[in-house]
């Protein structure tokens, strides 16, 4: 097989895997680059659906079936990975196509499955195996969490880097009220009311969707490090999905004021009990100084049991 043709086949190899590769890439941002919650999505959405779609693997089985007519292998293969790369062009093109967002970790974990995606090709030519190109496009999310896990270790150590920092801009607020507003429901619109309530005081507070301890944090060095005054109100909306997670965000914003709007069962799946799910709400609570104040539902029955959790008073 000639160099020149070997590029070609490698190309429609690399086009014909951007579809797969872009719409996993989306939805695992979604999921926050979380195994456990694209786990949770895959269970409950269908796994083969989510990870290859209908329509390449629908053209991948026309040409075996095509192929077992004697068709030569080589030829079925050029044809099929030129649907496959044509597939993905006009999805492209129209607009069609799911793509994440392009933050710093987007692009590296995209662009590295681009890479290992063209050394796997490479090589599977080498070894004369062509037959088996085909497979790499539906692969995409198989190679994509491998580059995730070879980037693992860089990922933690930033995001040790962002807490540190976040931290230390924290430490230099004098005094600060800090509210830290958790539930299974009903955290924004909270967050929300109380920014309104408290419109003239200036309230630093966190934009929709933030509520992880990282993108706390990164929102806290993007906003503290620019703030020409210090602001002494912070209003935060915690999320979790484990234990253990409100609390490394509490270590970060140290609230003064603890918000439990409900407890309910959503991400029970990830917890694995509503136990765990109202230890991981109780974080907050116990997160709290003595002159700090607690504000739970008592019509919720679990809030309701927070507050034994309290060194401060409770409302």
């Amino acid at each position: 097989m000639h160099i020149s043709k070997q590029g070609i086949i490698i190309g429609l190899t690399l086009v014909g895997s951007i579809g797969s590769l872009l719409t996993f890439a989306r939805l695992w941002q979604l999921k926050e680059w979380r195994l456990d919650r694209l786990r949770e999505h895959l269970r409950a959405e269908g796994f083969f659906r989510q990870l290859f779609g209908i329509m390449r693997p629908a053209v991948i089985l026309l040409f075996i079936l095509i192929a077992l007519s004697g068709t030569p292998i080589d030829i079925i293969t050029t044809i099929l990975l030129g649907a496959l790369a044509a597939i993905a062009s006009v999805q492209l093109a129209l607009r069609m196509q799911p793509r994440p967002i392009w933050t710093a970790k987007a692009k590296i974990l995209v662009f590295g499955t681009i890479l290992l995606t063209t050394a796997i090709s490479t090589f599977t030519l080498y070894r004369s195996a062509p037959a088996l190109l085909p497979a790499i496009v539906l692969l995409q999310p198989a190679i994509f969490v491998f580059v995730w896990a070879v980037f693992l270790p860089i990922d933690k150590g930033s995001k040790c880097l962002i807490f540190r920092e976040a931290m230390r801009l924290r430490s230099v607020l004098k005094e600060p009220t800090v509210i830290g507003i958790t539930g299974s429901a009903g955290k924004t619109t909270t967050k929300e009311l109380l920014a309104h309530i408290l419109e003239e005081k200036k309230p630093l507070t966190a934009p929709a969707h933030v509520n992880t301890e990282v993108g706390v944090a990164q929102w806290l060095i993007q906003k503290l490090g620019k703030e020409q005054q210090t602001p002494q109100i912070l209003i935060i909306e915690m999320g979790a999905y484990h234990t253990g997670e409100i609390a490394l965000l509490c270590n970060v914003v140290q609230p003064t004021i603890g918000i439990v709007t409900y407890i309910g069962s959503q991400h029970i799946g990830l917890f694995g009990s509503k136990e765990e799910l109202c230890k991981a709400k109780g974080e907050l609570i116990e997160a709290l100084p003595e002159t700090g104040h607690a504000f739970l539902n008592v019509d919720n029955e679990h809030c309701d049991e927070l507050a034994q959790r309290a060194i401060c008073p409770v409302s």
